[in-house]
């Protein structure tokens, strides 16, 4: 490793790759070049091993290519923090405008721009069809690729955050090899985990976790994609049967179901002992816990959800963006396109995580045609196109909330109820904004003419207004707006079942 670090300084490899709900981000964005244009990318954050991981030039950053969103992060940080670890030799290739990266049973080679990667010869995809990518700050180059490929190829396990868009690496800690060791008295109060194992109960598969003893667990769940986490606390992963374990000590249990796609368990943490279990989940899936005391194990249950509420899928359209800043008020120069997608990113939070689909047209600062807007939601088939805008006027006076739809009467083939809609988000918004209300109003507008889903768009308030300009300016107000549409969103469903 050491005779190429001369090779890493002059050109970082990065990689990464989690297809985020876009929830919580944050406004720190950085300009870098590609292919010797610029272009603007939201900075994500980076933990190895529980440890904040920065950066000195090129940030970990989101990636978007074909309406797909994806972490890229430098692998020279994970190869400087985790580099006896990993045991792991990096070569740069100048004239292939390529990256080999060898580990003791691993040979992976990436290629700038292209989506496919080789794994000890084998051809594989890399997620997405998202390439190895090089992108530039200032007179510094990195190489991009996504993580969740690389990591997990290289054993690691990768996680997403998304309350604070962080990405997640850790290296499980691999199996002791007993006969080296002098026994170890068992510690006070730690439990061993024995086994995990899928069985199928009434054709639905069923994950038991055998303790030695009982242990306590938290779970919780992570998105893009689906997973549900269990941390069992003070227990020491110990499989009976090592033959089953990866070389570096981590359980894997692939399944083919629409219910789980998989199970994982490693040991996440030796001091104290916490043994993590996730379960990769399909779609809709609802899962529980519970104690089966009589043969110690923890029990997971898995079932379908069949709400049809939770399988509609909503693209949230929030206007403007790139080139089209929107309108600009006058005292805080405040950009519409900024404040609607900030409100669209609140409200693509709480759909999710209400259990609906929800597709957006555009997650950061970037142009998107009318047409191109209109294309994706009826491509999408979606269940409701949602439209989110700030509204000004020539006059300082004109004020509050109003709700625009389509009169579907105009069309004899249109037999959407626009109108419901539209005034459903008006009467429930109002109902839970300050604001003034100005009705809910008919409105040959090119987005709502020409999808073919129920469709509204919403004007948020005036920023030539100085009272509504006031209001916007403010994170609480754009997620008490963003609470009212998902509420409107929820009723319109419950309403036209």
């Amino acid at each position: 490793m050491k005779k190429l670090i001369s090779s890493i300084l002059v050109l970082i490899i990065f990689i990464a790759s989690f297809t985020t709900s876009f929830a919580n981000v944050s406004t720190n964005k950085i300009s870098l070049k590609e292919n010797g244009k610029v272009g603007s990318f939201q900075v994500v954050n980076l933990k190895i091993d529980n440890k904040v991981v920065k950066s000195v030039d090129v940030p970990p950053v989101l990636y978007l290519i074909n309406n797909q969103a994806r972490t890229l992060v430098p692998l020279r940080m994970i190869v400087e923090h985790l580099e006896d670890k990993l045991n792991a030799d990096i070569e740069w290739d100048q004239a292939k405008y390529e990256v080999k990266v060898k580990t003791n049973d691993k040979e992976i080679i990436l290629k700038i721009d292209s989506p496919i990667a080789t794994v000890n010869g084998v051809q594989k995809k890399l997620p997405d069809n998202i390439p190895a990518k090089l992108l530039t700050l200032g007179s510094v180059s990195r190489t991009m690729v996504p993580i969740r490929f690389f990591a997990e190829e290289l054993g690691l396990n990768v996680e997403w955050d998304q309350e604070t868009w962080t990405a997640l690496i850790d290296i499980p800690t691999a199996p002791e090899d007993e006969s080296e060791k002098e026994p170890i008295p068992p510690q006070e109060n730690v439990a061993e985990i024995t086994d995990v194992r899928i069985e199928m109960n009434d054709s639905t598969p069923q994950v038991r976790i055998k303790t030695s003893k009982k242990a306590d667990y938290k779970q919780f769940k992570l998105t893009n994609p689906e997973r549900l986490v269990i941390d069992v606390a003070d227990a020491k992963f110990n499989l009976s049967d090592k033959n089953k374990l990866e070389n570096n000590g981590t359980l894997n249990i692939p399944i083919s179901s629409d219910v789980i796609k998989g199970v994982r368990v490693s040991q996440f943490q030796n001091d104290p002992f916490i043994t993590r279990v996730v379960v990769d989940l399909g779609k809709l899936v609802e899962s529980e816990i519970t104690l089966d005391e009589k043969n110690g194990e923890i029990v997971i249950d898995f079932v379908k959800n069949t709400s049809n509420d939770k399988e509609r899928l909503i693209v949230i359209d929030p206007g403007h963006g790139g080139k089209d800043p929107g309108a600009i008020s006058s005292t805080l120069k405040l950009h519409e396109a900024e404040i609607v997608l900030d409100i669209a990113i609140r409200l693509n939070k709480l759909l999710t995580g209400a259990g609906f689909k929800t597709y957006m047209t555009r997650v950061d600062d970037r142009y998107v045609s009318l047409q191109d807007r209109v294309d994706t939601a009826n491509k999408l088939n979606a269940d409701l196109f949602v439209s989110i805008h700030a509204n000004a006027a020539l006059t300082n006076t004109a004020n509050g909330l109003e709700n625009f739809y389509y009169p579907s009467e105009k069309n004899p083939l249109d037999n959407r109820d626009n109108k419901k809609l539209a005034q459903i988000f008006q009467d429930e918004m109002i109902k839970n904004l300050n604001i003034n209300s100005r009705g809910a109003k008919a409105g040959d507008l090119y987005v709502l003419r020409n999808t073919t889903m129920p469709a509204v768009l919403t004007e948020t308030g005036f920023l030539t207004n100085a009272g509504d300009e006031a209001k916007l300016a403010t994170s609480q107000y754009r997620q008490q707006v963003a609470e009212a549409m998902f509420k409107s969103t929820v009723r319109y469903f419950e309403e036209t079942k």
